[in-house]
């Protein structure tokens, strides 16, 4: 099976792409250009949900997203 991500662009031009979400495999993948570098970041929707809500209330873990 093919995963296909989603184009996240940047929000005050719309031409640059920042980010992929791959809702089928739980993930947000990062990119930055700057500097002549790229650097890539990828997260789980665990590691996102922790940085947006440290205390857990709103998040459970019920399966495994394989």
């Amino acid at each position: 099976m093919i995963h296909y991500g989603t184009a996240q662009k940047c929000g005050c031009c719309g031409q640059e792409i920042l980010a992929v979400l791959h809702p089928q495999k739980g993930l947000l993948e990062i990119h930055d250009r700057r500097h002549g570098t790229t650097h890539k970041l990828i997260l789980t929707l665990s590691n996102l949900v922790s940085v947006l809500d440290p205390n857990g209330t709103t998040y459970q873990v019920i399966g495994s997203m394989s």
